[in-house]
């Protein structure tokens, strides 16, 4: 019995010491966190590049148009914010697992809850968006499907939160 109580407080301090947060930057992964007000289940960058590869996954850009033009995650489709792309919408499984990003994941959460009422039943909004995927040295391409190191910020509060790219605002 205490060799059992041993390794059960070995294997759990274990898991507190090794455990990696959820974003490389704590403070920003709590911001996110307060931000998220739908509901949609999160799923870090770690667990999204395992499921990458085990299974098949639908990704969605939740940003307007000429935010994905300039960089996306290789493989995501443009679905938009503000008015959706229905066609898109149309061609989607509601038994897909989808996972929704944006820049950090306010808009992924709205999208992923409006997708949700719509019937889809696996989605889940990538935690920290593009934001957190280049900041953790994942590769994002652009409108030429070409490696690229710009992100569209959207805000410039957002953009503070980018460590790993550059920056790109509206003019």
């Amino acid at each position: 019995m205490k060799r059992i109580l041993i390794f059960i407080i070995l294997s759990f301090t274990s898991l507190i010491i090794f455990a990696q947060p959820p974003t490389q930057d704590p403070e920003f992964g709590q911001e996110i966190e307060k931000m998220l007000k739908y509901g949609v289940s999160t799923i870090t960058i770690k667990d999204f590049k395992k499921m990458l590869k085990n299974e098949k996954v639908i990704i969605l850009d939740a940003r307007e148009k000429h935010e994905y033009n300039i960089s996306h995650i290789k493989g995501a489709k443009w679905l938009g914010h503000n008015s959706l792309n229905k066609t898109l919408i149309e061609k989607l499984d509601k038994n897909a697992t989808i996972v929704v990003y944006c820049t950090v994941g306010i808009r992924a959460d709205k999208v992923g809850s409006r997708l949700e009422k719509m019937g889809f039943k696996n989605v889940f909004n990538l935690l920290g968006s593009i934001v957190e995927w280049v900041n953790q040295g994942n590769i994002v391409i652009d409108s030429s499907n070409q490696p690229t190191k710009k992100v569209h910020a959207y805000r410039e509060e957002y953009g503070k939160w980018l460590t790993g790219g550059t920056k790109v605002l509206d003019e």
